[in-house]
């Protein structure tokens, strides 16, 4: 392993120990969750005016969850089946794992991990990495490029779907 993979390695390490450390157990924002992502559905998930949102591990997409592992890989899941590419194509979906991690405005002593997704589609120049944060929320955007698929979020806005109030 070459020096400069070897320091990569090191780092990344790093940042997982250091949010892992962090955050206490506390962290956990249950309000900030679902009920968040589902309200940016129903208000039409706009794309966003800024070219590095969802792209920059330092512009993630926050979808909330407080870092509730099970609700934080639900909302990513539901969120990454939202996007299609520039023309409505089918987007393959990979995680690569972590890819950084930031203090939380509000709460400082706690580190937040940045999930990097690789996706693939035919209507992609080669493969576009976006980043996901779920431990805290802002406003819930699609990246420049993409595109939503709607049939998938009219399901889940739908009675018995997962924003439905008749669950």
């Amino acid at each position: 392993m070459t020096p400069v993979a070897t320091i990569r390695s090191c780092r990344s390490l790093l940042l997982v120990l250091a949010a892992a450390l962090a955050a206490p157990a506390s962290a956990a924002d249950p309000g900030s969750g679902a009920g968040s992502f589902c309200e940016a559905l129903r208000e039409g998930l706009p794309a966003s005016v800024d070219a590095t949102y969802g792209y920059s591990s330092d512009n993630p997409v926050k979808l909330g969850g407080g870092g509730d592992k099970g609700t934080a890989q639900k909302l990513q899941k539901l969120y990454l089946g939202l996007l299609l590419g520039p023309n409505g194509e089918r987007v393959k979906t990979q995680s690569v794992g972590i890819g950084g991690a930031y203090r939380l405005p509000d709460k400082p002593e706690v580190w937040a991990n940045v999930e990097k997704y690789r996706l693939r589609s035919k209507g992609l120049r080669g493969d576009l990495f976006i980043y996901l944060s779920a431990y805290d929320y802002d406003t819930l955007r699609i990246p420049q490029g993409l595109t939503i698929d709607a049939e998938q979020r009219d399901k889940l806005l739908a009675p018995g779907g997962y924003c439905s109030e008749e669950k």
